[in-house]
Formats: C-alpha cells, structure tokens, sequence
C-alpha cells in the first residue's frame, strides 16, 4: 500500500536580519504572513493499493475578491518524486444595485 496526502505548498520564511531597524523588521514580518487558504482537499490523504485510483476533489473558496494561485504538493510516503499541481482562481467581489 502507498500512504499519499495532499497540501498547499507553504513559502518558508526568510531570515530577517536582527540589526534592521525594528520597524522594517516588523514590516518584513508582516508581509511574510502566510496567504489565507483559499483551496479546500477532500480527502487530503490516504492509502492506495497497487493499481488504485483515488478521485480528490479541490473545492475552490476564496474569503475575498482576486486572483489566486496556489501550489499543491502532492507527498508519497518513502518516495523522492515531487508532485506539484498549480491552482488559478478568480474571485469577484459582489456588487448588489438596489
């Protein structure tokens, strides 16, 4: 059996230098924030069996307006290979005339 599971790909955070001033390092560290999920997996991990599929849904279901794109990883347990999905989204904001 092959243990899967599937994530956003998370950027890693860069070092900020101790010596910069404190209110560019905060400003650093506020931009660093990790985006807000806008991708829903189901299911997001699993066990398949030699020869099986899985069907994993992506629910696309942004908070705000804009355009998205995101990197799935795809990790196999024991296996060196990477997989990575790209995800695009475009999200309006709603707009009621009365």
């Amino acid at each position: 059996p092959c243990c899967w599971s599937i994530t956003e790909e998370a950027k890693p955070f860069k070092k900020v230098d101790r010596f910069v001033p404190l209110h560019v390092r905060k400003k650093i560290l506020q931009e660093q924030r990790p985006p807000l999920t806008v991708l829903e997996m189901s299911p997001c991990d699993g066990v398949l069996s030699p020869g099986g599929k899985v069907l994993v849904y992506v629910t696309f279901c942004p908070a705000e307006g804009g355009s998205y794109r995101r990197r799935l990883k795809v990790h196999v347990k024991d296996s060196s290979q990477q997989l990575m999905i790209t995800a695009l989204g475009q999200c309006e904001e709603p707009q009621l005339d009365l």
